[in-house]
């Protein structure tokens, strides 16, 4: 999540919201179009709300992750 100083990642585990980690702001667009590849959204949108599955695999461990995103005052 854009913040004014500060991104805001935050993680869904087992239904719950935890906030895990604060990046700076320079990191926001690179990492946002990078994750929407990964996930097949569109790059191109950012006035409207978008959000896909994919499945992964890291160390032998299988995962789905979700992405969401929406636009906010500070950026999507």
């Amino acid at each position: 999540e854009p913040m004014d100083r500060y991104i805001r990642v935050r993680y869904r585990i087992g239904g719950v919201l935890q906030q895990k980690t604060a990046l700076p702001p320079n990191l926001g667009m690179p990492m946002l179009a990078r994750l929407k590849q990964l996930c097949a959204l569109n790059a191109e949108t950012v006035a409207s709300p978008q959000q896909n599955r994919v499945h992964a695999s890291f160390n032998e461990q299988e995962f789905e992750l979700g992405l969401a995103t929406y636009p906010t005052a500070w950026g999507e």
